[in-house]
Order: structure tokens, then sequence, then C-alpha cells
């Protein structure tokens, strides 16, 4: 009988932990997901999307601009301090928080700023109601 009450109190123990594991994020877990955002130049203001996914193999990210089309991102590095590129056009360095991701951007012509807010995925529950 000792040994099943061990036994059991070993198994809800590694439960436990591995629940909390589950549920905390790290403040790079909270790239992951679509970003909406202006990226701004002098008077010139655009309209940016971004998507971020993690993995494995580290995050990825694409932009979606103007075109319509998905760009890859290169250079991808997140932590608080986020860091990344679209191939030809931009660096993007700026910080995360968990609902803003905001910075700068260096191109040919010069240097901006951008904000983005993150969106609520398709298949997250808040989207029900």
């Amino acid at each position: 009988m000792k040994r099943l009450i061990v036994a059991s109190l070993v198994g809800l123990c590694a439960c436990a932990g591995s629940s909390r594991a589950l549920g905390s994020r790290t403040a790079a877990d909270t790239i992951v997901g679509p970003w909406h955002g202006v990226l701004v130049k002098g008077d010139v203001r655009s309209v940016a999307d971004f998507r971020f996914a993690g993995g494995e193999g580290g995050y990825r990210g694409i932009y979606w601009g103007r075109t319509l089309t998905a760009i890859p991102l290169t250079n991808l590095e997140v932590g608080p301090a986020i860091h990344f590129e679209i191939p030809q056009m931009a660096v993007f360095d700026g910080t995360l928080g968990t609902e803003t991701l905001e910075g700068t951007f260096r191109d040919d012509s010069g240097e901006g700023s951008f904000k983005l807010v993150k969106e609520l995925d398709g298949d997250d529950p808040r989207n029900m109601f």
C-alpha cells in the first residue's frame, strides 16, 4: 500500500511539473502568431503584416506588404530584443513585448520606425465570441 501511495505521488508530481512547463511561456514565445502594424518613414506610412512561427529549428517568419506576396524573413533573432531582415528590402531591430513589437528599420534610402500589434490567431478560442 505504501508503494502505491509513493508511486501515485511521484506520478502526480511529474504531471504537475510538466503542466507547469507547458503553461510557462518565455518572452520569445509571445512572438508566435500574426502581427499587424505600420511602418513609418518620414511622412509615409505603410501597412504591414507579419506572421511568426516557432519550432525545433528555431523561429521563422514571413512578411506581407502592398504586393500581398509572402516574403520569408531572414536572420531572425528572437528574445526581448528582436532582429530580422526582409531580403533586399530592409533590416529591422526592435523590442518585443507581450502584445507589441516596435523599433526601427533601415533600407537603402534611410531609417524609419515600426509598431506592430499582436492579433488573435484564427484558431484562438477568443475569436469564438
